[in-house]
């Protein structure tokens, strides 16, 4: 049996975490699992860093404790946690008890039977209701060309995550990260309970700054837009400039100097738009470098 680590995020989850840290452990205990649960308050505001001393003193050797110096985010939280994790598998987990700890076991049970590299928890009842969510999903399918689907309850093999974890931008969507290093992806359907304890850390705000940073940092499709629309309109004002050259030539034009006005200004619109697109084409593959996506990943080597 592999030995686990499991990783919390943790934000403003003073009322949840105890109890989500005593069923984790019960259950990894109960299978006999090697197993380290890895605490990373985001930044929390109420006594959720306090109660996470308290449990790395109660469970020592098992619980660690991280304290970021500020909210950073869900997913930069998550990654904290990786570069701490020192077991075979990476289990990443909500702090708001909505997922049952137990369900560890499906991950693990899906994993064994179809050899996967990342095995998601999908919600037996589809709750996905943001705008952001929605439209990542839809980006992620149709245009990036990844699974659209995921949730924050995920079984991951540490070479993946350790991957995910070197990516150092200062926005990191751990999930489409997971897709440049490998397409061996399963989903089990699991248990997931209504939230009962605090509330969502995602406020509106969050939720549109999240979805801008998720087109912008994950997909170059702004960029892909600027370049047809530059191709496109291009092809269409040099038509309309060759149109009127055209009619110039070879039928009569009652105004003096039209011609000559509007094929000048055409063709330079034209040359204009044209440049747009070659140079959305080059921003955006700076953007793929900048963003370190990998040109290859090895997943195994025989010898």
């Amino acid at each position: 049996m592999p030995s686990i680590s499991v990783i919390v995020p943790v934000f403003n989850a003073q009322e949840s975490i105890a109890e989500l840290t005593t069923q984790s452990i019960s259950f990894l205990r109960t299978e006999s699992i090697i197993h380290e649960i890895i605490l990373v308050d985001d930044g929390s505001k109420d006594k959720s860093w306090q109660i996470i001393k308290n449990l790395t003193t109660e469970h020592k050797g098992i619980v660690k404790g991280i304290r970021l110096s500020k909210n950073f985010g869900q997913h930069q939280a998550t990654i904290a946690g990786i570069g701490k994790a020192s077991n075979d598998l990476i289990v990443t987990i909500d702090d708001d008890l909505q997922f049952d700890p137990a369900s560890i076991g499906l991950l693990l049970m899906k994993a064994k039977e179809t050899g996967a590299d990342i095995v998601y928890g999908l919600p037996e009842k589809s709750e996905t209701k943001t705008f952001s969510s929605k439209l990542w999903k839809f980006l992620a399918r149709n245009i990036n060309n990844s699974t659209g689907e995921g949730s924050s309850f995920r079984l991951i093999k540490k070479d993946i995550a350790k991957k995910t974890a070197s990516h150092l931008q200062p926005f990191v969507f751990i999930d489409e990260v997971f897709s440049w290093y490998t397409r061996s992806i399963s989903f089990v359907k699991v248990p997931h309970k209504k939230r009962i304890l605090g509330k969502s850390g995602y406020t509106k705000r969050k939720l549109v700054s999240l979805t801008s940073n998720l087109i912008f940092f994950y997909s170059s499709v702004p960029l892909k837009m600027m370049t047809w629309t530059g191709m496109f309109f291009s092809m269409v004002t040099f038509i309309l400039g060759a149109f009127f050259l055209f009619k110039k030539l070879f039928f009569k034009v009652t105004v003096p100097g039209f011609t000559a006005l509007i094929v000048t200004l055409l063709f330079t619109t034209s040359i204009i738009l044209l440049c747009f697109g070659i140079i959305g084409e080059y921003i955006r593959r700076i953007y793929l470098v900048m963003n370190s996506v990998p040109n290859h990943h090895i997943a195994e080597v025989s010898e």
